[in-house]
């Protein structure tokens, strides 16, 4: 399966609702598409978020934005992330980066 495919599967399974506000939302990938090309089809880098939701955590980063909505906070830490400091960290990463946390 391409990661065009993956992408799609994960989009269909995902829910489509805000994780803050329950608005018909879009898929935001926590870590950048473009820093981290190889997370795009990860089902833990996805939060569904409404578009102003979306743009806010764009505007403000993705650790103010955790620390605004608690929401945010449960949803990431359901899916295996977890907070180190100001940066979340899910221990899939390394594993797919080929890399170790510092």
């Amino acid at each position: 399966m391409n990661n065009n495919e993956r992408i799609l599967k994960v989009k269909r399974s995902y829910e489509r609702e805000c994780v803050i506000c329950g608005l018909p939302a879009e898929l935001h990938h926590w870590k950048s598409r473009k820093a981290y090309p190889q997370l795009i089809a990860e089902s833990f880098n996805l939060m569904p978020l409404c578009r102003t939701h979306h743009s806010e955590c764009h505007q403000i980063g993705s650790y103010s934005f955790s620390v605004k909505y608690l929401e945010v906070r449960k949803f990431l830490e359901h899916h295996g992330w977890e907070l180190s400091g100001e940066k979340w960290l899910h221990q899939e990463i390394p594993k797919i980066l080929n890399v170790q946390w510092e």
